[in-house]
Formats: structure tokens, C-alpha cells, sequence
């Protein structure tokens, strides 16, 4: 936003240059005017003329648009109008003023041709000057001086053009980039509210799904009679709805795992499996290698696919034995969870075995540069994996 309100300001300064040679040609000619041929009338005059040149210069794209013709056409006329006000000093106000404008007409035509007819034009208006007031006789001499000052002033116009097509071309990056930005916002705002989704799916969900299914639990038993047995599933339905109370809060403060100071990925691994011993009735190996300490964002995203793995297996799997292998070196992390529940097909897991939070998954190794392989047939259990590199 910033550089589109300055693009215009900024292209206006870019005028500058010819403005100061504009006043020049006005200051030079006034001071050395002959007090013989000085007088306010003429003063007056050479002043209105020379300013409506500079305006039409400064506003000739809202005047004439694409009428570059008619625009070049009147500022012959009015350079020439000047040699009427002032003779006995005019040809300071030439010599500045027609080499200008023939840079100018380079820098509109932008056509080797109609440049060349420009030119010439303002040559005629030139000579025939010098000729009227003059005679043959200074001709040559006021030409050769012209062409020296015109070569000089093409020269600068080639640099100032190449300066103006250069800015214009860093207006265009500038947009550009600034566009670019605005997708990237666009982007971080889309990745933000994925993973406000994972966030939820990964602990107030799962929370619920897990208090559901100790719930119905309690429902059995209740109507069998078991009192003891329902006492301990509502002790544990309890304490699942403090944690899942408790990581609601950590959501909120943006503090989702537990001893993010020390940042101990083993330590977080080890707290998902006690939560799982308690939530599932199966039997769990683990072999576990290595002490991690990797930064809070490996942490949270290797914690919450573990957790999402060891939840699908409670809701979904209908397993009895659980392997878990967990290996924690410093430059690599590698975690494989194998059950032998029921299995799914994997090519159709988008309706068979929890779809999102498979993706969830997915999504979290990606932005770690991980690789998570999932291995599954029916009937013949489960085995994902998880390799990170640190």
C-alpha cells in the first residue's frame, strides 16, 4: 500500500531535472538581458511563456495523452514566441530550451523516425530564427554551438532515460514483491487456521472421543451391576477431562506440551505412552534408545503425531500388543508403532480409518522434514513410522 501512494510522488521528482534546466535557461536569460531591451512588458511576457512551457511539460500525459504531435508542435511555437519577446537576448533561452525539448521528444517518441522529424523541426524554427534577427552571417557559428549543446543534452537524456526506465522497472518489482507478500500473508493465515484445526483434532477431540468411549464403558457396566468396575472408569473419566481441560488451556497459551524448557522429546514420548496405558487396555513393548533435546517446534509436532498414532490405535485397531521402538539420536529421530489390530486399507483410508487425522499427520512431518510411512493390510495390524532428521 505504502509504495503504491508513493509510486506517484516518487515519478514526480523523477521531472526534476528538467524543471532546474527550465529555471536556468529563465534565470541566465533574464540576468543578461540588455538594459536597452529590458523592460517590464518584456519581462512579463518571456515569464508567462517560459512558465507555460514548464507547465505543459509537467502535465503533458493529462493534457495530450497520446497527442506527443500536437504537444511538441505548441512548444516550438512557444520557444519560438520567445525570440518575439526578447531579441536581444534569445538565443541563451534557445540554446537551453530546444535541446531539451529535443531529448524530450527522443524519450516520447521512443522511434528513431518522428525523433529525427522532431528534431528537425525545431532546427527550422532555430535557423529561421537566427536568419530573421541575425542574418546568414552568425548561421553557421549558432548552429555549430547548437549541435555541441544538443549532443551534450542527448547524451544526459540517454542517461536519464535509462535512469527512468531503471525506476520503473523497480516500481514493477516493487508491486510485484508487495503482491508477492500479500500471497504469503494469504499463505501463513491458511497455515495458521490448518493448524488451529490439527490443534483442535489433536487434543480437545481426541480428549472427547476418548472420554465418550469411557462413558459408554461406564454405561455397561452400570447396567451389569459392577459397581467397583464403574467407580474406577468414573475416576478415570474424571481425570481424562482434567487433561483434556488442561491441554485446552495450554492451546490458548500456545503451550500445547509439558517441559518445553528443557525441550526432552523423550520425556514428551514417555508422557504420551502413560496416557495410553491408561486409555487402552493393551499390552505395550517398548524399546527405547538415545536422549533427544530438540527444539520446541520438533517437540510439538513428533509428540502430537505419536499421540495421534497411539490414539487411532484405541479407537480404531482393536488391538491386544502393542511394539513400540523409539530411537533418539542427535541428528536423527525414528519412531515405529506396530499393532496387530484389524488393519485398513490404506489406499481408501479416507473412509475407513479417520481421514484427518491421518492428514493432520501428514501435514506435521512435512513441516518438519520428516517422512512418515504408513504400512497397512486388513486383518493383519498396523505399522507406521516416523523418521526425522535434526
Amino acid at each position: 500500500m505504502i509504495i503504491r501512494q508513493n509510486k506517484k510522488r516518487e515519478a514526480l521528482s523523477m521531472e526534476f531535472p528538467v524543471i532546474g534546466g527550465i529555471l536556468l535557461v529563465y534565470t541566465a536569460t533574464v540576468f543578461f538581458q540588455s538594459e536597452q531591451n529590458w523592460n517590464v512588458k518584456s519581462v512579463l511576457s518571456f515569464s508567462l511563456l517560459i512558465s507555460l512551457h514548464a507547465v505543459m511539460y509537467l502535465f503533458r500525459e493529462h493534457i495530450f495523452k497520446e497527442k506527443i504531435a500536437l504537444y511538441l508542435f505548441l512548444q516550438g511555437i512557444i520557444i519560438f514566441s520567445l525570440s518575439v519577446v526578447i531579441k536581444g537576448n534569445y538565443q541563451a533561452a534557445y540554446l537551453g530550451l530546444i535541446p531539451m525539448i529535443i531529448a524530450q521528444s527522443i524519450q516520447l517518441w521512443n522511434d528513431i523516425r518522428k525523433s529525427f522529424y522532431s528534431a528537425s523541426y525545431f532546427y527550422l524554427i532555430y535557423c529561421a530564427t537566427i536568419i530573421f534577427n541575425n542574418g546568414y552571417t552568425e548561421l553557421l557559428h549558432s548552429i555549430s554551438l547548437l549541435l555541441l549543446i544538443s549532443f551534450s543534452i542527448l547524451v544526459y537524456g540517454h542517461l536519464y532515460s535509462n535512469q527512468v526506465r531503471a525506476f520503473e522497472k523497480t516500481q514493477r518489482l516493487l508491486v510485484e514483491l508487495e503482491t508477492a507478500n500479500d500471497k504469503l500473508e494469504e499463505m501463513a493465515r491458511e497455515s495458521e487456521r490448518q493448524k488451529i484445526a490439527r490443534d483442535i483434532h489433536d487434543t480437545l477431540l481426541q480428549g472427547m472421543a476418548g472420554i465418550l468411549m469411557k462413558m459408554e464403558a461406564l454405561d455397561i457396566h452400570l447396567a451389569n451391576g459392577n459397581m467397583e468396575k464403574s467407580q474406577m472408569i468414573a475416576k478415570k473419566i474424571a481425570d481424562h477431562t482434567r487433561e483434556s481441560l488442561k491441554e485446552s488451556r495450554e492451546i490458548i497459551q500456545g503451550l500445547r506440551l509439558h517441559h518445553e524448557n528443557r525441550n526432552d522429546l523423550g520425556e514428551a514420548i514417555e508422557r504420551e505412552i502413560e496416557i495410553f496405558r491408561r486409555q487402552a487396555a493393551v499390552k505395550i513393548k517398548l524399546n527405547k534408545t538415545g536422549s533427544s533435546y530438540s527444539s520446541i517446534v520438533f517437540e510439538k509436532n513428533i509428540a502430537y503425531i505419536f499421540r495421534e498414532i497411539l490414539t487411532n490405535i484405541t479407537k480404531h485397531a482393536k488391538a491386544t500388543q502393542v511394539n513400540i521402538i523409539v530411537s533418539l539420536e542427535y541428528e536423527q529421530v525414528i519412531i515405529r508403532v506396530e499393532d496387530n489390530g484389524i488393519g485398513f486399507d490404506y489406499q481408501h483410508f479416507h473412509s475407513i480409518y479417520g481421514h484427518y487425522g491421518i492428514l493432520g499427520m501428514q501435514e506435521r512431518a512435512k513441516a518438519i522434514n520428516g517422512k512418515l510411512i504408513i504400512e497397512s493390510e486388513k486383518q493383519c495390524g498396523t505399522c507406521i513410522t516416523l523418521i526425522v532428521k535434526i
